[in-house]
């Protein structure tokens, strides 16, 4: 698979810009997954595969190990210090003739110095997607209630009532502030729509609330007063916006008009770009203070199904997403980046 970058609204060409990107590696993991994450130093991806954690080394494409949690992963968080894998996870169970039923819901903690899973806790309801993670909290949810777990004892400290589970949860850094984000139309008290609301994870209580009209794909902080929304292209209203910038009272202050939903959004701890999975093979740059294309990466013609999960280092110099394009396994599309990062818009 080929890598081609050009630069909005300039001349660009291979001659120019020839060191802009290291190129595309790949990874072949064995499962179905649209769960994935990236280690800070970007030297490693985590992989839901089948019932367990595939471990990539991002540098050789190789599995360097797999992790069994005998349930299926269904999102990652990683602690703030990067020695623990928080995993929500769903206990299937077959019904026959490939269908399947959810059991109850778990989430794992996995402590990476020895790829074991240290901790569990069991639910004997389903949990949705959602799972973000703080100093002292690993934050999950179900139809009602956001669920907040101590990290030091992996035992429920409270429940926190919201208008509905959010498929999608992001902290701010200092961990004060827990934001969600609903899916479409995912509720009874949802008519067509989505909710956001921002929580204050002190006094445990709902401070914002906005119905939104389009099916999110994914939810990060960007800064302390902002958080920025992808959106899949489904929704009540024509002209779906690809990317929302808004800012800590739900307000919409930018926007970004890809060509296409988007199977998510990947923004470094740096804040001040977003790499955005808009379409089968195509990966626009955006930067955040303007939420204009500035660069289009795009992945030649190995035939995406469809833009999906897309993930990338705190460092912001590894980008993984998965192709799902063969057959019974996935292929991550490693895209490591230089120093230099993207072209100044």
């Amino acid at each position: 698979m080929c890598l081609l970058i050009s630069t909005v609204g300039a001349a660009a060409s291979s001659a120019s810009q020839p060191s802009l990107y290291e190129g595309v590696r790949t990874a072949v993991v064995s499962g179905n997954s649209q769960v994935i994450a990236v280690s800070a130093n970007g030297n490693l991806a985590y992989v839901g595969s089948g019932t367990d954690v595939a471990i990539v080394n991002l540098n050789t494409g190789q599995t360097v190990t797999r992790i069994p949690l005998h349930q299926s992963p269904q999102g990652f968080a990683l602690s703030r210090n990067g020695t623990q894998l928080y995993v929500v996870a769903d206990l299937e169970q077959d019904e026959g003739g490939g269908a399947t039923y959810s059991d109850g819901g778990s989430v794992v903690r996995v402590d990476l110095a020895t790829s074991s899973v240290a901790s569990r806790v069991n639910f004997p309801f389903s949990l949705t997607t959602a799972i973000a993670a703080t100093t002292n909290r690993v934050y999950v949810a179900n139809d009602g209630s956001i669920i907040g777990i101590n990290t030091a004892t992996f035992k429920v400290a409270e429940k926190i009532t919201v208008p509905d589970g959010p498929n999608y949860l992001a902290t701010s850094v200092k961990g004060s502030t827990l934001y969600g984000e609903t899916g479409f139309g995912s509720g009874a008290g949802i008519q067509n729509g989505s909710y956001f609301y921002a929580v204050n994870t002190v006094s445990r209580r709902v401070t914002t609330t906005v119905q939104g009209h389009f099916a999110p794909s994914s939810l990060t902080v960007v800064s302390a007063d902002r958080v920025a929304v992808s959106y899949d292209g489904s929704g009540v209203a024509a002209g779906n916006p690809s990317l929302q910038l808004l800012n800590s009272a739900g307000k919409v202050t930018a926007i970004f008009q890809g060509t296409g939903g988007a199977g998510g959004a990947a923004i470094p701890a740096s804040g001040n770009v977003a790499y955005v999975d808009i379409t089968t093979s195509e990966i626009a740059v955006v930067d955040l203070r303007t939420l204009k294309e500035i660069a289009t990466m795009q992945l030649g013609s190995g035939g995406f199904l469809g833009p999906g999960p897309i993930a990338i280092s705190e460092n912001g110099k590894r980008i993984c997403l998965i192709d799902d394009s063969v057959g019974s396994q996935e292929t991550m599309q490693i895209v490591s980046m230089n120093p230099a990062g993207v072209p100044a818009p």
